[in-house]
């Protein structure tokens, strides 16, 4: 499976992998500011130095106020060379995301070279003495506190019964094991994970079915994957229903509101490694 993932193709980075797990690129969205060679060379090293290791963010949105500016992206570590020059392997191809030239291109990349991070919002301000224009003011609340040492204790879950898999950090224990419904809790604290399964009703009857719920609102739609998503500041919620699959899924992660970036962080690779047998999820 092809992931699409951010790179300068100005820069030629080598970049560890340390698990499997990656997720697609979000679709752009509204771009107020440009993301110049110089920017995503300054916006590289302040996530690298983030997730304390080598890093390239995917902007996919950016809003400005004509004070500062709001960037949204995806963090991505990558084991494979990205150089203009070297040749592409079958099935790779080049694309721009903007046709503005000075905007960061689109590598086709194999799954298995790409490790999704975490998500991440940088807030900026403009520098006139800075060769981007932009001094970079904040990155959210995402440290090495949510990448180091954790994402290489992961466990796999499966579901026989119910055709399909996931991975989950190694501190939930299993406390309902009703293979329609399974519930996992934090050894340490109150937080759980739940997955039920459901007879599959199509993509699109499950997607209205949520949305005219009174609180149903997707944040994040993957339509291609067969999910949708949405989130709140003591959950996250990923629903999965792939056609010519006979099963649907909800899966759904409880959490303290102040440990929200860090649920936030667990829920993209839960969501990304989720496998259904005769259709992957990421």
């Amino acid at each position: 499976m092809k992931k699409i993932v951010a790179v300068m193709l100005a820069f030629v980075l080598v970049f560890s992998c340390t698990h499997g797990l990656a997720a697609p690129a979000r679709e752009m969205q509204n771009m107020d500011i440009t993301v110049s060679p110089a920017l995503q060379e300054q916006l590289n090293a302040v996530v690298s130095e983030a997730a304390d290791t080598p890093s390239s963010l995917y902007v996919y949105a950016a809003a400005y106020d004509g004070e500062k500016a709001v960037v949204y992206g995806d963090i991505y570590a990558c084991e494979t060379v990205m150089d203009e020059e070297q040749p592409l392997g079958e099935g790779e191809t080049w694309q721009e995301y903007a046709a503005d030239n000075t905007n960061a291109w689109l590598l086709m990349l194999p799954e298995e070279a790409v490790t999704f991070l975490y998500h991440c919002q940088l807030t900026l301000v403009p520098d006139l003495d800075a060769e981007s224009g932009w001094q970079v003011v904040s990155c959210d609340e995402l440290s090495p506190l949510y990448t180091a040492g954790r994402t290489v204790n992961w466990q796999q879950a499966d579901n026989t019964e119910y055709g399909y898999s996931l991975l989950l950090p190694t501190g939930f224990a299993l406390k309902e094991d009703v293979a329609q419904h399974m519930l996992w809790q934090m050894n340490d604290s109150s937080e759980t994970m739940k997955v039920d399964a459901m007879e599959n009703p199509g993509y699109d009857a499950l997607l209205q079915d949520y949305l005219n719920a009174p609180t149903g609102e997707v944040l994040m739609e993957e339509r291609e994957f067969g999910t949708f998503s949405t989130y709140g500041d003591t959950f996250f919620e990923v629903y999965v229903a792939i056609d010519g699959t006979e099963y649907a899924y909800v899966l759904r992660l409880d959490f303290a509101p102040e440990r929200q970036g860090e649920y936030l962080f667990y829920g993209e690779l839960i969501r990304n490694s989720f496998f259904v047998w005769g259709g992957a999820v990421g």
